[in-house]
């Protein structure tokens, strides 16, 4: 890469997590993709609510409080940096709040969807 018309050299890495590792001279960043995948979790991370990816605007709700939906089932519609994003559900499950309204702006990380917990979901 050139950086103020100085040439560097580097390595790079993709990993299996939409991620980029990047080091120059110095310590390795890590990227990641969040459009690619933006609820991915981790064993330890929340299974039973969605955050906004991005900051951006509601712009169509496709799913309403206490509906079963599947993995994968889209439940709203944002756009963020110019671009529409279809929200999915990370889990089969069903909702119990949803947080947004369309036309609402929401920032990062602002809860959007909480799910009922599978016990609460049986009664």
């Amino acid at each position: 890469a050139s950086i103020n018309g100085v040439t560097r050299t580097g390595a790079y890495v993709f990993d299996a997590d939409h991620g980029l590792l990047l080091q120059f001279h110095g310590p390795a960043l890590r990227l990641t993709d969040m459009l690619a995948n933006p609820f991915a979790t981790t064993s330890s991370g929340p299974r039973d609510r969605v955050v906004a990816p991005l900051h951006g605007r509601v712009l169509k709700l496709m799913a309403h409080e206490g509906q079963d939906v599947t993995e994968g089932t889209p439940l709203m519609i944002m756009e963020a940096m110019k671009m529409e994003h279809t929200i999915t559900a990370p889990v089969t499950g069903r909702i119990a709040e949803i947080s947004a309204v369309e036309g609402q702006q929401v920032t990062i990380n602002a809860q959007l969807i909480q799910f009922e917990q599978p016990e609460e979901a049986d009664q």
